[in-house]
């Protein structure tokens, strides 16, 4: 049966081809406009991590029951240099007046005190993000660093930490491994377009894969 199917595909390969492309581009489309939202939500009823939240929730302190990140900053001149804390105080209110529901422990307040080094050359501020769908996280994470990104003080550098700063990027040995896998495949088949049929296949089942993942997690979303 195998066999009979292999050779079928064969014969019609073009056919096949195209069959494959127009399946993915449109399982993708379907995929993105009745996919589910993804969300970092932890709802697993009578857990000690759920009262917790839903503690933070009741008192008043939501804004905890997210993520949280943190806004490094440095200068020479010292962390209490007017200049500069009048530029991070500037920040941090910037941050929670365009960001919603979002928190920033300033390291001049009492609350913060413990955030700034020893030597006073090095402080942070701590952001905290109320719970909020995937997406939404990664919006607010954007808006940060374009603030962050604005502000222009001779001396002071400023990092972000923590997951949400994170960028994404594909590790090199990924790409060596790729790029090792297409050399070897050229040296067994010699040939181009042998070499580059289990890429193709791998990628088409990548995409496939990823796109049904995003349905499978609406049908449960919606069951749920």
């Amino acid at each position: 049966m195998l066999k009979r199917l292999a050779r079928t595909c064969y014969r019609r390969r073009w056919r096949v081809l195209a069959a494959w492309i127009v399946f993915l581009v449109a399982v993708s489309i379907f995929s993105s406009t009745a996919g589910g939202v993804f969300r970092n939500e932890f709802s697993l009823s009578g857990s000690e991590s759920k009262q917790a939240q839903d503690l933070l929730e009741q008192r008043g302190f939501d804004a905890r029951a997210g993520f949280s990140g943190q806004i490094v900053f440095t200068s020479d001149r010292g962390v209490n240099d007017p200049t500069v804390r009048q530029a991070m105080e500037q920040l941090f209110a910037r941050v929670e007046r365009t960001v919603p529901r979002t928190q920033v422990v300033s390291p001049y307040t009492p609350e913060g005190a413990r955030q700034i080094s020893e030597n006073g050359r090095i402080a942070y501020g701590e952001v905290n993000f109320a719970d909020r769908p995937d997406k939404e996280f990664q919006d607010a994470a954007d808006k940060v660093k374009a603030e962050a990104e604005d502000v222009k003080v001779s001396g002071l550098r400023i990092e972000l930490g923590g997951q949400l700063f994170g960028d994404q990027e594909l590790p090199a040995s990924e790409a060596i491994g790729i790029l090792a896998a297409i050399i070897v495949l050229l040296i067994a088949f010699g040939s181009v377009l042998a070499a580059g049929l289990p890429i193709l296949t791998a990628l088409f089942g990548i995409g496939t894969g990823i796109a049904f993942l995003a349905l499978i997690g609406a049908l449960i979303w919606a069951i749920i």
